[in-house]
């Protein structure tokens, strides 16, 4: 053993880390979004749950990315906690596809594959091309590592001193102890497998052993979701804890067998391990006990998932939060205190927005019923949700950066652009309530009053300007362009008014029908005007290229 292998084996787990970390990131840009739409609308089934987890971990390769993507959809409100509960245990017999891949010789032609991805890469310029490349780049990486790892090995297994190292490393509970650490620090279990399959192929380290090694690795595995749910809300918390929760009793149960049956679920697991070299049939049988335990474990425990949910209840029992106000100086959804993963970060963002909407939508209605009516107290509450709007906004401002800077699924990067406008205009609208509310209390302060006949404009025309501002929210939020064409009459009524109450004023003002100071009156026309321009920047925000222009069209024609 020299000093070259110990460094080759080093750097065989760092290409092996690597490609996996490019295969889940290029996976997670092209398909994140349909994962997304997938685990949203067939979860309700805890059966189908489950196989909707072992497909998409087995296209995504990472247990640790599907389950930290769960949490966050808790943590958005779009998963409730038992539909988690399939897709963990579904995400835990996927993840043993990427062992059954390593188990075979596809690192002599893992070369070939970086080629092709490169190539791919570099000279075929269409988007998702590139992406199916670079994951094919992360696919031969991650093989010619573990190649790497497999030659420093079998240096390693000629040597006495590591041979003494593991021979008296021989206690199942140390063993078990140091699948769950190793797996901790590396954070993905198909790594660890992808070692033990090196080790064992080398003879290096008995199958007993891996055995054991691997029953303590499925505790490991539980550490990005944990971390993924630290700042996140209380459910989030709990699917983490079933996620753990079902690893450490699958685990302890399979001690318990292994201790009492290790040389007959041995003599199994070669069994069905075929092979036509020793190397061969070790490699088969460390990534054959992997996926037989991680169902083993989903079998016992099917039956027993409600249960599990129960369990989370009852270590983390809800808090009681009545009395409590909503802190609005801070984000609820994204930021410093919720997790933010690739594939559910504009999810996140739109509920994010959703909410600062709530409040923009509520400080234009107050804003509204002061005009003609003046209330201090109402007046304040404008003022207020000002304040917390332009927090909130340039805290989202901030986050939307990081979020810039993430390997987001292609679809969604179309969105930037529109989730930032939306952003400004939605501060924008908060800006106009507060101006309104300002000319109500110059109204109040100077004795500025209206005709019936200005009042009765103003209200209408406030009322179709609320209308569109909500409308435009909702429509953002779910994409439902059908809604644009009603939404667009409306705002072309609001600029009609808008011109019409105006011309009407100045002709009262003539008459002197309204107050001389009520130039105001124009002020406040502008300011709902502009409103409604930016209640329509919303509202299109994410439509397709050149459909606003289809609908006024088609409003003309009709007209």
């Amino acid at each position: 053993m020299s000093v070259f292998n110990i460094f080759s084996l080093f750097g065989g787990i760092a290409l092996f880390l690597y490609g996996m970390q490019m295969m889940s990131e290029g996976i997670e840009r092209v398909a994140g979004s349909k994962m997304r739409s997938i685990l949203q609308r067939l979860t309700k089934n805890r059966f189908i749950a489950t196989l909707v987890g072992i497909g998409v971990t087995a296209v995504i390769q990472s247990s640790s990315a599907v389950t930290s993507t769960v949490v966050s959809f808790v943590n958005a409100g779009l998963l409730e906690l038992p539909q988690t509960v399939g897709i963990i245990f579904g995400a835990e017999i996927g993840t043993s596809i990427t062992g059954q891949l390593m188990a075979f010789d596809i690192d002599a032609v893992a070369p070939l594959i970086i080629a092709i991805g490169v190539i791919c890469y570099m000279f075929i310029k269409r988007d998702l091309v590139k992406k199916w490349a670079y994951v094919v780049i992360g696919f031969g990486i991650l093989f010619e590592g573990l190649g790497m790892m497999k030659d420093s090995m079998s240096a390693l297994s000629e040597s006495e001193a590591v041979k003494q190292i593991i021979q008296n490393t021989d206690s199942p509970f140390l063993l078990v102890v140091l699948g769950i650490v190793i797996t901790a620090v590396i954070q993905s279990n198909s790594a660890v497998t992808g070692i033990l399959i090196t080790m064992a192929s080398s003879g290096l380290i008995p199958l007993e052993s891996c055995l054991f090694i691997i029953i303590g690795s499925n505790i490991g595995a539980c550490t990005p979701a944990i971390i993924t749910s630290l700042n996140g809300n209380r459910d989030s918390k709990r699917t983490a804890l079933i996620h753990l929760s079902f690893n450490t009793i699958g685990t302890i149960l399979l001690f318990i067998l292994l201790v009492f049956f290790g040389d007959n679920i041995t003599d199994i697991i070669l069994f069905i391990s075929p092979g036509a070299t020793q190397a061969a049939v070790m490699s088969r049988a460390v990534a054959m006990a992997n996926t037989v335990f991680r169902i083993f474990n989903v079998v016992v425990m099917f039956p027993f998932a409600g249960l599990l949910v129960k369990l989370t209840y009852i270590l983390l029992p809800k808090k009681d939060h009545s009395g409590e106000l909503e802190d609005y100086t801070k984000l609820k959804y994204v930021g410093e205190k919720a997790p933010v993963s690739p594939s559910v970060a504009f999810i996140e963002t739109g509920r994010e927005i959703e909410r600062i909407g709530g409040l923009v939508s509520e400080g234009i209605s107050v804003s509204m019923e002061l005009l003609g009516n003046w209330n201090e107290k109402k007046a304040r509450r404008v003022f207020e949700i000002e304040e917390y709007v332009d927090e909130l906004t340039w805290q989202l401002q901030e986050c939307m950066v990081k979020v810039t800077q993430m390997d987001i699924p292609i679809t969604d990067e179309r969105k930037i652009s529109g989730y930032f406008h939306v952003i400004i205009d939605l501060e924008r609208l908060s800006d106009h309530a507060e101006n309104l509310a300002e000319f109500s209390r110059t109204m109040d302060d100077d004795d500025i009053y209206f005709s019936d006949e200005a009042t009765a404009e103003l209200k209408e025309l406030c009322g179709l300007v609320l209308t569109n501002v909500n409308e435009s929210i909702r429509i953002f939020i779910n994409e439902d362009f059908d809604s644009l064409v009603d939404f667009s009459r409306r705002e072309q009524l609001i600029d009609t008014l808008s011109k019409k109450d105006e011309n009407n004023h100045v002709t009262r003002m003539t008459k002197g029908v309204c107050s001389p100071k009520s130039g105001l009156f124009s002020d406040m026309i502008s300011n709902l005007e502009r409103m409604g321009d930016h209640a329509n920047n919303i509202a299109f925000a994410l439509a397709p290229f050149n459909l606003e222009d289809e609908i006024e069209n088609m409003i003309i024609n009709d007209q």
